[in-house]
């Protein structure tokens, strides 16, 4: 029933559902633990919904801003622009953290990192969509306290390198279902400009099991997951050394696209 719940109320504190479903996650019947992972990856994408929301408020502030362009005081307003901006910024992520708070934020990457690699594959499947949620929905960027804040307050970028492992680690064990959510997820995670995939470490191993997946696994969801996901950069950067073989790979999948639908003519025409 929380599961539902959480799904249509945008806007609303989600921190009583959150602790209450934290703890579920660790209950010892699994038969707890497979309802509880379900309605986490659903409070997970109202968080996303309202992180996003609330930065698409805070851009459509700013666009407003930028259209007179004609003022005569356009230049004497710069100053108070990016002062309207930065409280803009603030405004959004106060209103981001008042549905869940960066503690409870990385309270829940940890659950869902803890059931991704450690419990059963149904379990796996629901925590690795979840984390695709999170990764959409966080901000990166920001080091230390929050905005200056007192520096026990756990950033998401403390909290990134274990999600990407968790996440690493579903791409390549698991069944199905929980392979092509954490492609998903890795798209998300592409997707979110703050991770800083060009030049990082972690992006062309990512690169590099997408692939693998592309070319190797039969299953077709799986497949079309991870192409849509080597979709997302945007940047050669950002594929690092495995970019030839990315362009070997996809290119030879596109080929084999074609002879499918192509099959072999000439053989047809018997009496």
């Amino acid at each position: 029933a929380i599961g539902s719940l959480v799904a249509v109320a945008p806007g609303e504190s989600l921190e009583p559902s959150v602790q209450l479903l934290l703890r579920a996650l660790k209950d010892t019947s699994k038969s707890v633990r497979l309802p509880a992972s379900w309605s986490v990856a659903n409070l997970c994408n109202t968080v996303a919904v309202c992180y996003s929301n609330a930065a698409r408020r805070s851009s459509s502030s700013r666009g407003r801003r930028n259209l007179d362009f004609s003022s005569p005081a356009a230049d004497a307003s710069d100053a108070v622009n990016a002062a309207a901006d930065a409280a803009d910024a603030a405004n959004a992520a106060d209103a981001a953290d008042a549905v869940v708070s960066l503690s409870t934020l990385a309270d829940l990457a940890k659950a869902c990192v803890t059931a991704a690699t450690q419990e059963g594959d149904k379990v796996r499947a629901n925590a690795a969509r979840a984390l695709g949620y999170l990764v959409a929905a966080a901000d990166f960027s920001v080091s230390g306290g929050a905005g200056g804040g007192p520096p026990e307050v756990i950033q998401p970028g403390a909290w990134l390198p274990e999600v990407i492992q968790a996440l690493m680690s579903c791409l390549t064990t698991g069944n199905s279902k929980v392979q092509w959510n954490a492609c998903h997820a890795m798209g998300a995670l592409f997707r979110n400009p703050t991770t800083a995939a060009a030049n990082s470490a972690w992006s062309p191993l990512v690169v590099r099991m997408l692939l693998l997946l592309l070319r190797d696994t039969r299953n077709f969801k799986i497949r079309m997951h991870a192409a849509a996901a080597l979709a997302v950069p945007g940047k050669r950067a950002e594929f690092g050394f495995a970019y030839p073989d990315t362009v070997n790979i996809i290119t030879n999948a596109l080929e084999g696209l074609d002879l499918d639908s192509h099959p072999e003519s000439g053989g047809g025409g018997g009496g």
